[in-house]
C-alpha cells in the first residue's frame, strides 16, 4: 500500500453584516472555523466544522470589542512493551498512558 497525501482547509472566518440605523447599529456576526480531528479508520483526515451566529446592538459612536476564540486539546496517547503488551493482564500493567492537555496556536 502507498502512503497517500491528503489536504483540507481548517480555516476560520468573521462574517460581518452591519445595519445602521438612525442611532443604533446592529451587526450580525457569524463565525465559521473548521479544524483537524485525527484520522478516520481509512486514514483520511476528519475535519470538524463548527458556527456561530450572534447579533450586537450598540448606539452609534460607541466602541466594541469582540474577544478571542479560546479552545483546549486534550491529547491522549498510549505506548507499551512490544510483544508484551499485547498480553492483557501484563500489557495493562506496563502501558503508559500520558494525558496532557494543549492549546493550539
Amino acid at each position: 500500500m502507498t502512503p497517500q497525501l491528503a489536504s483540507q482547509d481548517a480555516s476560520m472566518h468573521l462574517d460581518v453584516t452591519p445595519l445602521i440605523g438612525t442611532e443604533q447599529v446592529q451587526l450580525d456576526l457569524e463565525l465559521r472555523w473548521a479544524d483537524f480531528n485525527g484520522l478516520d479508520d481509512t486514514g483520511y483526515p476528519q475535519i470538524n466544522e463548527k458556527k456561530l451566529e450572534t447579533k450586537l446592538r450598540t448606539k452609534i459612536g460607541d466602541e466594541i470589542m469582540i474577544g478571542g476564540l479560546n479552545r483546549q486539546v486534550r491529547l491522549q496517547g498510549k505506548s507499551q512493551v512490544p510483544i508484551l503488551g499485547s498480553i492483557p493482564v501484563l500489557g495493562y500493567l506496563l502501558e503508559a498512558k500520558p494525558r496532557r492537555p494543549r492549546r493550539p496556536r
